[in-house]
């Protein structure tokens, strides 16, 4: 989706889970399932991201792909902290943040780069 994102005041961060191993070690340290989500992701209509706060895991996001391949709109799907339980409200602002530069374009999406692979997975039907 982008390159890792950090907060203005440097204290959070946010960071695309892009691999099988990515998933499971984030559904590890954060206790719940996100560790099983490779074949949604792999689909390419699903993103998983790491809040991290202070350098630390604080939150698991998931950023649904809606609409047009070449332009998808970012919708949330999830958004748990350890054992499923509700972010901190400091957490839901460092999202917000994020959201608001992802779409203003303050923050790169790989945009054409999803395109290609949405593309390659639909025309596959390659889903598992």
């Amino acid at each position: 989706l982008c390159a890792p994102w950090r907060s203005r005041d440097r204290r959070y961060e946010v960071v695309a889970l892009t691999t099988a191993s990515d998933l499971v070690i984030e559904g590890n340290e954060m206790q719940h399932c996100v560790g099983g989500y490779y074949d949604v992701c792999r689909r390419g209509d699903t993103q998983i991201l790491s809040l991290r706060r202070d350098e630390r895991r604080a939150a698991t996001v998931e950023i649904v792909l809606e609409g047009p391949i070449e332009a998808p709109t970012l919708k949330i799907g999830q958004f748990k902290a350890v054992r499923n339980t509700r972010p901190a409200d400091d957490l839901h602002d460092a999202l917000r943040d994020f959201l608001r530069d992802v779409r203003s374009q303050a923050h790169a999406m790989n945009a054409a780069l999803l395109a290609r692979y949405r593309h390659r997975m639909r025309k596959r039907g390659d889903y598992a």
